[in-house]
């Protein structure tokens, strides 16, 4: 039995820590917190058998819980004019209280960029007082919202791209938005959720375009939406900058069980990426109504 139960740990251990280039790897990798969870259980029932292993498979199973889970870093105070407030929605497509969610985003006075994902376009009349009141993308009948992507600015967008890949339905959106005279260039993306193994190599694509389009941009830029991975994955692209998750720590902006959104349950694949001349000062999390994500709320400054 104890022989068992040490293979199981190792295989687990694997399991959570795998970089392989595996459509079924890389899933299971995802969990990797609850994944380490399991660990500290093995070892638990591996101390009726076998106490020093199991002491030292608890501990070894402890550091790592550590490791993944980082404290969260302390929050800034910053002054309005300092800072730039993304917050990132992902409504759902179904979602039966829109209509109150974005009437309360409306009157809210906390965010200078608004991104809404999983827009269903029949709700379009619903932005017609952002549309009246703020820069829009996504709002006019020519763009539709593209990847059921919507975004309201209170900075003015005086540069807009649509990239689309082979499949119409994949690709992401490029804006510029004037901020004291300075473009700033914020990239916008929804790739598939890699519910089968031709869904997650269309993400996986869509992150490699994503990436060299980031890398050829001069001006200071930031990266937000549902990227359908988390950030330990070998797809993700952290290499690019600080993300929502460096300067947060792990949280979870999705879980299966949407009625109970915890670091334990969930996993981030709402993410925040910035270029190197911005810094991350406030990360926050909140439910929306009828959606199974939390919304992300960034704070960007210059460096």
């Amino acid at each position: 039995m104890a022989i068992f139960l040490g293979g199981v740990y190792i295989f687990v251990l694997f399991l959570a820590f795998n970089k392989i280039d595996n459509y079924v790897l890389d899933l299971i990798a995802s969990f990797r917190g609850q994944l380490i969870y399991c660990l500290v259980s093995i070892s638990l029932l591996l101390f009726l058998k076998i106490k020093k292993t199991a002491m030292v498979l608890l501990s070894i199973s402890f550091v790592l819980l550590l490791a993944h889970y980082a404290p969260f870093q302390s929050k800034f105070n910053i002054t309005k004019e300092d800072k730039i407030t993304v917050k990132l929605i992902n409504l759902h497509y179904y979602n039966q209280h829109i209509k109150t969610v974005l009437q309360d985003f409306y009157e809210e006075n906390t965010w200078d960029i608004l991104v809404l994902q999983e827009f269903n376009d029949t709700h379009r009349s619903e932005l017609t007082k952002f549309n009246e009141q703020f820069s829009l993308y996504g709002y006019d009948s020519v763009e539709g919202s593209p990847f059921g992507i919507v975004v309201v600015s209170r900075l003015p967008i005086i540069f807009r791209y649509l990239n689309t890949q082979e499949n119409r339905k994949l690709g992401y959106i490029k804006l510029g938005f004037l901020k004291n005279d300075e473009v700033l260039y914020g990239f916008f993306l929804h790739p598939p959720s890699p519910r089968s193994k031709e869904l997650w190599m269309q993400r996986n694509q869509l992150l490699r375009v994503l990436t060299t389009a980031v890398t050829s941009t001069d001006s200071s830029w930031f990266i937000t939406g549902d990227l359908n991975t988390v950030s330990w994955s070998r797809y993700f692209p952290s290499d690019l900058g600080e993300t929502c998750v460096d300067a947060y720590g792990i949280y979870s902006s999705w879980s299966p069980f949407s009625q109970l959104f915890s670091e334990v349950t969930g996993v981030p694949i709402d993410h925040c990426i910035v270029s190197e001349n911005i810094k991350l000062r406030e990360v926050y999390l909140s439910t929306i109504k009828g959606s199974d994500h939390r919304s992300l709320t960034f704070k960007m400054i210059e460096r």
